[in-house]
């Protein structure tokens, strides 16, 4: 079995600002419904979410405009797309999971004075997949673990939070699609490669809420 971790820089936000929202309008969802997908080796793609956000009360991920969970399972249904003949391709998420901490001054004359602390967000994404036979067997397993953390100030209103958010995670899912394509093609499950899919950035389109 290979295990690679990947290890991200935590990202502070600032009042500067990527994501284009119109004001007034409601956050877009991650759908990656646009991406043009890879065709694989196998005769079926799976998606297997593993995690259940409900059974760790530590966790933090449905403060998200998109759980993390949620926004990886979009995009490998998306980006992948069985091509071949013989096995199946299982994509299983076995983590997803965002813990919340503050950090710093949150009362007293120094938040007085305006020196408030920060909410810090730790996201982490394992992601596992292998072939699988008829017999449902499983082959040898590639395990990637991504780990990313964001930092807000706490003086930030809701609407500032929710649009950091909805940044960090677009992000942090255009590095997991660098790592998986790499890993994926290393093991020779690739179809066909096509440069202009695999540099097309990850655009923001909306979905409705309801339903994971």
């Amino acid at each position: 079995m290979r295990y690679f971790i990947l290890f991200f820089a935590v990202i502070a936000v600032t009042s500067a600002c990527t994501t284009k929202i119109p004001q007034g309008q409601p956050l877009p969802e991650l759908t990656y419904q646009h991406l043009k997908p890879y065709a694989l080796q196998a005769s079926r793609i799976t998606i297997d979410n593993q995690y259940s956000p409900v059974t760790d009360p530590q966790d933090m991920s449905s403060s998200f405009p998109t759980p993390p969970d949620i926004a990886v399972r979009r995009y490998l249904e998306n980006r992948f797309e069985a091509g071949g003949t013989g096995n199946e391709i299982v994509f299983s998420i076995e983590e997803a999971y965002v813990y919340q901490r503050v950090e710093g001054q949150t009362g007293g004359l120094s938040a007085l004075f305006g020196n408030r602390g920060k909410e810090v967000y730790d996201m982490m994404t394992k992601v596992r997949f292998y072939q699988r036979n008829a017999l449902k067997e499983e082959g040898q397993s590639t395990t990637l673990t991504f780990e990313r953390s964001l930092n807000l100030p706490q003086n930030y209103s809701l609407v500032q939070k929710e649009k950091a958010k909805l940044e960090f995670l677009e992000s942090f899912i255009k590095s997991v699609d660098v790592a998986m394509l790499e890993a994926i093609e290393s093991q020779g499950m690739m179809v066909f490669a096509d440069e202009s899919s695999a540099r097309a950035p990850l655009q923001l389109l909306t979905t409705p809420k309801s339903g994971r």
